[in-house]
């Protein structure tokens, strides 16, 4: 079991990235192999989620002093929400006959 804490500390030691460069890696990318920027798993149901608007939530000043947001209960609403805030694409770039999203 140690060798393979070993071989994870190892492999995590030489491909994370660093303040003054970044971590090795294969030179280049392999445009035809990109992941699905959706996320889906087999098996599991599918569900639409809502779409809020950009005033839905608190405002920025509001996060820094103790009290000024209440609690959401979990629920539809607040899922999507925080499911957007977190994993929501924030564009899609095309160059050529290639395109990919942002996160």
């Amino acid at each position: 079991m140690r060798e393979h804490i070993e071989t994870v500390r190892h492999y995590h030691e030489v491909t994370k990235h660093h303040p003054r460069h970044y971590a090795r890696g294969p030179g280049q990318l392999d445009w035809s192999t990109q992941p699905d920027p959706f996320r889906r798993y087999a098996g599991a149901p599918l569900y639409k989620l809502e779409l809020h608007s950009d005033t839905d939530g608190p405002g920025y000043d509001a996060i820094w002093t103790r009290g000024q947001i209440q609690p959401s209960p979990v629920d539809q609403h607040s899922i999507s929400q925080f499911f957007l805030d977190s994993l929501a694409l924030s564009a899609w770039k095309q160059a050529g006959g290639s395109s990919w999203s942002l996160r």
